[in-house]
C-alpha cells in the first residue's frame, strides 16, 4: 500500500509540474499550445478508486465475567479484495453502556450483567456483535457440612453460580478462613484439617461474596489402616487406584486415600504416588503396597501380572452428540490372560478434527465442538481403538429429572439425572452439563462440583424445588425432606452360595417409617466375623470376594440398625460358560443384553455376566461392553456376523451373532397392572419391531415420559429404568422412545386408597439366636399403609415363609393395628431367611442361628511395633477392637492382655494389671446393638515372646452362657506380613 501511495504522489507531483510548465512557457517560448500532430500517449493508465464495502467483527464466544476485558477486532473489506484492520478508525457504540463499554481502540469492558449489542461503524459500513455478560450470584461449597476425626482432613470444592445460570470452579481462587483454628484449619487450596474436638465455621469468599460451612471434629482418634484395591493384580505398564480406609474410635470409617503417605515394599516391580496412591506397574512380581498415617500403617499385596495388552474396548462403540454438548466413554482393557480393566484414565485420544470433536483433556469425555464427523482414537501400550463421532445441530428442547417429585428421609443423599431432548429425536444424559439449583438450600443441597454434580445432600427438614438449567431450558421438580426414620436393613440376598475365587453381588435396602424404601448399599458399614473366607473391601460397590471354603456371616449396619446374611462359599469349579439370549439376531444401531451362564462342578448354575470377560471377533460390526453398567450389551453397528466370546477361569463360551440392516419400525409398551395405588411403583416393559419382523426386549435401552409427573414419575437412570412411580390420584400417559421412534402412550391411572398395604418391614428382637431350639427371637411384621393417616384393616393376612437350609416352612399370620407377630426358635445351624408377604409387598431378613454367640461379633487386630532379634521393642502397641453385629446386648465381664512365654512351654503370662474389670476399659461393661470397642496395649519394656493375645470375656445375659473371643498376634514375621488370628472359645 505504501508503493501505491509514493506512485501516487509522484504521478501528481509530475503533472503539477507539466501543469506550470504549460502555463508560464519555458525556454523563452511564446506559450502558445502543443501543436505536435502526434503527441505522446500517457504511459500511467487512471488508478480506480477503492471503496470499503463491509466490516467483520471478533466474536465473542464466551460470556464475559463482570469487569473481565476482551479486545475487538474490526476488519475492513475493500473493493479490490483486500483487508484492513480498523479497530482503531471505526466507531464504536454500546446499547447498552451500563452493560459495557468499548475504548475507541476496540477494548471492551464488562460493567454488569445482562446482553447487548455492540457496533462499529466507517464511511457508511456498520457491523455487529453480541455480547452477554454475568454478574457471579452465590457460591456453593460441596459438600455443605463436614465431620471429622482429629487430625483427618477433608477437601472442599467451590463452584461459582452466575446470573445466567452458568457455573465455574472456583477452589483454586476463594480466600478461605477458619472461625477457630484451634479446632480445624483449612488451607489456600480448601483443604480442612481437624486439630481439637469441637465446632467450628470455615468461610469461602471471592469478589465480594461468602459462603461457610460448619466442621465438627470428633474426639475419635484414627486405630487402624486398611487398603484395598479394585483389582488386585495390576499388568506391567498400566496403573491402578489403591484406597486406604481408617477405622476410629468411635467405630466410623473414613477414606484416607489422599492423606495417606503411601509406598510399595520393592520399588523394582512397582511404584506409587506417595500423595495419590496411584499404583504403576513395572514388571512382574509381588509387592506390598503400603499405606501410613499417625504413625500406623496399612498393607496390600499386590501383583504385577506379566500379561500383555491385547486389545482395547471403548463403549458406546459410536457417539451422536448436539453440537456444545459432551458425554463419558468407558475404555476396558483385555490382557492376554484375559483378565480385563477399565482404563478410560489412563489413554491417550487423538482426533481426526479436533475443531468437531476431542476428548477433555486427562479424561474419557468427548466434547462435540462442531458440526460433522470425527474419528477419536484411544491409544494404550500399542494398543488402539477407534471412537466414531458425529456432530449434529440439535437443538435442546426440554429437559428430564429423574427422580421426579420425590421424598427423602433426612441425612439421605440423591443423585439427580438429567436428559436432554433433543430437535432430532435425539436423547443425552446432560448432568454435568446443566446447572442444578436448589430454592432452599437450608433444606437441601445439590452439588454443581465437577466429579458430584446433580448430587444432593439433605440438610433439614422442608420442601424445596430443584432444577436443572441450560440455556434458556430450565426443568424442575418438589423435594420434600421428610421426618422418617431407618427402622431396618434387608440385605439382598439373604443367602446365597458361590464358588471360591468368584464374586458375590449384595445389596443393602433401607426401609423407613413413612413405608419408603432406598438403596444404602454405599452408605452402610460392611462388617464380617469371616475375614478369612470373604474380602468385603467393595462391598459398598455391591461386591464381596470368596476367598475360602465355609459359611461367612456379612453384616450391614447404619445408625444402629444391623441385619445380616450369609455367603457359603464352596470348592466347586467353573466347567462351562454359556451365553444365553433371547436372540442370535441384533438390528443396527439397535442393543442386546446377553448373560453368560457359569456351570460349575457341584451342578449348579449362576449369572457370572460382570465376572467375564467379554469379547468380539469383529468389532467394527458388533461391540460388546464390559463396563460395570452394562456388562454383555452387544451393540450392532453394521450388517455382517461375529462371535461373541465369555472368558473366566481358563473357560470361555461362544456364540454367533448376526447383524442386519433391519430398522426400527416400532414401540410397544406395557405394563402388569393399568392402575397402581398413591406411592406405588410399577415396572413397564418396552418391546421394539423391526422391518425384518423380529422383535426384542428394549425396556433398558429406551428413554421413558410420563405427561404428568406430579401424578406418577418414571425413572430413566439405569438400575431403574421403566420403573413408575405414582405420586398423587389421576391419570397419566407413559411413552417410550428409541432412535426417534415414538410408541403409543400407555395410560396409567393413579388410585388413592389410604389403607392399602405399600410396604413392610421386619423387626426380629434379637437377630441372633442359639440354636437350642430355647433361644428365641420375637418377629414383628409391620404392614405400612400408602398414605400418612392410613390404616390397615386388622385381620390382614401376612405370610411368614421361614427357610433353614434346605427346608422352607410357612406361618400364616394376621395383622392387628398392622402389626403381625410370631416367635421363632430353631435347631438348624445358619442363616434362617424369612420371608414376609402380604398383598403384593413382601420384604426379607436374615435370622442368625448359631451355637456359639461369638459369630454376631467382629473382632481385629491392630498393632504398631518393631520387632527385632526375637524380641518386641519397648513402645510397641497392639490392641483388639469388638463390633456388636447384632442388635443382641452382651455384657463385657473382662479383657486379658498376655502373652506367650517361649522359655517357659509357651505358658500365658498376663502383663501388669490384666485382667482388667474397670468399666472404662470394658465399653461401660456391656456391648449394646451394634456398639464399637476396643483396648489396647503399649510395651515399657522389650519383652522375648513372639505370640501376643488380647482377651475378652463375654457373657450373654439371655441365656447366661458365656464364651471368649479375641486375637492373636504373631510377630515373628515381618511388618506387612503379621499374624493376626481370631481366638474364640473353640480356638482356645
Amino acid at each position: 500500500m505504501y508503493q501505491v501511495k509514493q506512485f501516487l504522489s509522484l504521478f501528481f507531483v509530475l503533472f503539477f509540474s507539466l501543469l506550470l510548465s504549460a502555463c508560464n512557457g519555458g525556454g523563452g517560448s511564446s506559450g502558445t499550445a502543443n501543436t505536435d500532430p502526434n503527441p505522446t500517449p500517457d504511459p500511467t493508465p487512471p488508478v480506480p478508486e477503492v471503496n470499503l464495502e463491509s466490516l467483520s467483527l471478533s466474536i465473542i464466544d464466551s460470556t464475559l465475567d463482570i469487569n473481565e476485558t476482551f479486545q475487538l477486532t474490526a476488519t475492513g473489506r475493500y473493493s479490490d479484495d483486500s483487508e484492513r484492520d480498523l479497530s482503531d478508525q471505526v466507531t464504536w457504540t454500546v446499547e447498552q453502556t451500563d452493560i459495557a463499554t468499548v475504548s475507541s481502540s476496540g477494548l471492551l469492558i464488562a460493567r454488569s450483567a445482562g446482553s447487548t449489542t455492540i457496533t462499529a461503524s466507517k464511511d457508511g459500513v456498520a457491523a455487529q456483535v453480541a455480547l452477554t455478560v454475568r454478574a457471579l450470584e452465590r457460591l456453593s461449597l460441596t459438600p455443605g457440612s463436614i465431620s471429622l476425626a482429629i487430625n483427618s482432613s477433608q477437601s472442599i470444592s467451590v463452584t461459582g453460580i452466575y446470573s445466567d445460570n452458568s457455573t465455574q470452579a472456583l477452589d483454586s481462587l476463594v480466600e478461605w478462613t477458619s472461625e477457630n483454628t484451634d479446632i480445624a484449619t483449612v488451607t489456600e487450596n480448601g483443604l480442612i484439617t481437624a486439630i481439637k474436638p469441637g465446632s467450628t465455621s470455615v468461610s469461602a469468599e471471592f469478589s465480594g461474596l461468602s459462603r461457610s460451612l460448619t466442621v465438627t471434629v470428633s474426639p475419635a482418634r484414627l486405630q487402624s489402616i486398611t487398603v484395598s484395591a479394585t483389582e488386585s493384580q495390576v499388568p506391567a505398564g498400566l496403573n491402578t487406584g489403591i484406597s486406604a480406609t481408617g477405622l476410629y474410635s468411635d467405630g466410623t470409617e473414613l477414606d484416607l486415600s489422599n492423606q495417606v503417605f503411601w509406598s510399595v515394599s520393592n520399588v523394582e516391580f512397582a511404584e506409587i504416588d506417595p500423595a495419590s496412591g496411584v499404583l504403576t506397574g513395572l514388571k512382574a512380581g509381588t509387592v506390598n503396597v503400603i499405606a501410613a498415617k499417625e504413625g500406623l500403617s496399612g498393607s496390600l499385596t499386590v501383583t504385577v501380572s506379566p500379561a500383555q495388552l491385547i486389545d482395547l474396548q471403548v463403549s458406546p462403540a459410536e457417539l451422536s452428540l448436539a453440537k456444545g454438548t459432551s458425554q463419558s466413554v468407558v475404555v476396558t482393557a483385555v490382557f492376554s490372560d484375559l483378565s480385563k480393566q477399565d482404563v478410560s484414565d489412563q489413554i491417550l485420544w487423538d482426533s481426526s478434527d479436533e475443531a468437531k470433536a476431542t476428548a477433555k483433556l486427562g479424561s474419557s469425555q468427548i466434547e462435540a465442538l462442531g458440526l460433522g464427523n470425527s474419528t477419536l482414537t484411544a491409544s494404550l501400550l500399542g494398543q488402539q481403538v477407534n471412537l466414531e463421532v458425529t456432530v449434529t445441530d440439535a437443538q435442546l428442547v426440554s429437559l428430564l429429572i429423574s427422580p421426579a417429585n420425590t421424598k427423602l428421609p433426612l441425612g439421605v443423599s440423591q443423585q439427580f439425572v438429567a436428559q436432554g431432548f433433543y430437535t432430532d429425536d435425539s436423547v443425552q444424559d446432560i448432568s454435568n452439563q446443566v446447572t442444578w439449583l436448589s430454592s432452599n438450600e437450608a433444606t437441601a443441597l445439590i452439588s454443581n462440583s465437577v466429579n458430584q454434580k446433580g448430587e444432593l445432600e439433605s440438610k433439614a427438614l422442608g420442601k424445596t424445588i430443584i432444577s436443572a438449567v441450560l440455556g434458556d431450558i430450565q426443568q424442575s421438580t418438589d423435594l420434600t425432606i421428610e421426618d422418617t426414620q431407618l427402622t431396618s436393613i434387608e440385605i439382598l440376598p439373604v443367602t446365597q452360595t458361590v464358588s471360591r475365587g468368584t464374586e458375590a453381588r449384595v445389596q443393602a435396602i433401607g426401609h423407613y417409617t413413612n413405608g419408603a424404601r432406598f438403596d444404602i448399599t454405599n452408605k452402610v458399614n460392611w462388617n464380617t466375623s469371616s475375614t478369612k473366607l470373604i474380602n468385603i473391601n467393595q462391598a459398598r460397590d455391591g461386591k464381596v470376594k470368596a476367598l475360602a471354603v465355609g459359611d461367612a456371616v456379612l453384616n450391614a449396619e447404619l445408625r444402629g440398625i444391623t441385619s445380616f446374611a450369609s455367603i457359603a462359599v464352596n470348592a466347586a469349579v467353573i466347567e462351562g460358560i454359556a451365553i444365553v439370549s433371547a436372540s442370535t439376531t441384533v438390528a443396527q444401531n439397535s442393543k442386546l443384553k446377553l448373560l453368560a451362564q457359569g456351570y460349575f462342578s457341584d451342578g449348579t448354575n449362576r449369572d457370572i455376566s460382570a465376572q467375564v470377560t467379554w469379547q468380539s471377533s469383529n468389532s467394527s460390526v458388533l461391540s460388546v461392553t464390559n463396563n460395570a453398567q452394562g456388562a454383555g450389551v452387544i451393540s450392532g453397528l453394521k450388517a455382517g456376523n461375529a462371535q461373541v466370546k465369555a472368558s473366566f477361569g481358563g473357560l470361555f463360551g461362544q456364540r454367533e451373532f448376526t447383524v442386519s440392516n433391519a430398522v426400527l419400525t416400532g414401540l410397544q409398551i406395557s405394563s402388569p397392572v393399568s392402575s397402581v395405588n398413591v406411592n406405588g411403583t410399577l415396572q413397564a416393559s418396552a418391546r421394539a419391531s423391526f422391518s425384518d419382523g423380529t422383535f426384542q426386549d428394549v425396556t433398558r435401552f429406551v428413554n421413558w415420559l410420563s405427561s404428568a409427573s406430579a401424578i406418577a414419575s418414571i425413572d430413566n437412570s439405569s438400575s431403574k429404568k421403566g420403573l413408575l412411580k405414582a405420586l398423587a390420584r389421576g391419570e397419566v400417559q407413559i411413552r417410550a422412545t428409541m432412535a426417534g421412534v415414538h410408541s403409543e402412550p400407555l395410560t396409567i391411572q393413579v388410585t388413592e386408597n389410604a389403607n392399602l398395604p405399600l410396604s413392610m418391614t421386619v423387626s426380629l428382637q434379637p437377630n441372633v439366636i442359639l440354636n437350642n431350639a430355647d433361644d428365641v427371637s420375637e418377629i414383628i411384621i409391620r404392614v405400612l399403609p400408602s398414605k400418612v393417616g392410613g390404616k390397615i384393616p386388622n385381620g390382614t393376612p401376612v405370610k411368614l415363609s421361614i427357610t433353614e437350609g434346605d427346608e422352607t416352612r410357612i406361618e400364616n399370620l394376621t395383622t392387628f393395628n398392622g402389626v403381625a407377630s410370631y416367635t421363632l426358635s430353631s435347631a438348624h445351624e445358619g442363616m434362617l431367611k424369612l420371608t414376609a408377604s402380604s398383598d403384593a409387598v413382601s420384604t426379607s431378613a436374615g435370622l442368625l442361628s448359631t451355637p456359639g454367640l461369638w459369630q454376631a461379633i467382629a473382632v481385629k487386630g491392630f498393632s504398631s511395633f518393631v520387632y527385632e532379634n526375637e524380641r518386641l521393642k519397648k513402645g510397641s502397641v497392639f490392641l483388639a477392637s469388638l463390633r456388636n453385629m447384632s442388635n443382641r446386648v452382651f455384657a463385657i465381664e473382662a479383657a486379658a492382655i498376655q502373652y506367650r512365654d517361649p522359655v517357659d512351654a509357651d505358658t500365658l503370662i498376663q502383663f501388669d494389671e490384666s485382667p482388667f474389670f474397670d468399666p472404662d476399659f470394658l465399653s461401660d461393661g456391656d456391648l449394646t446393638a451394634a456398639e464399637y470397642t476396643f483396648i489396647g496395649y503399649e510395651l515399657d519394656f522389650d519383652i522375648q515372646a513372639k505370640i501376643y493375645q488380647i482377651i475378652y470375656y463375654i457373657t450373654d445375659m439371655v441365656s447366661s452362657s458365656g464364651f471368649t473371643l479375641g486375637i492373636e498376634f504373631d510377630f515373628s514375621k515381618s511388618e506387612e506380613t503379621v499374624s493376626e488370628e481370631t481366638v474364640s472359645e473353640e480356638t482356645l
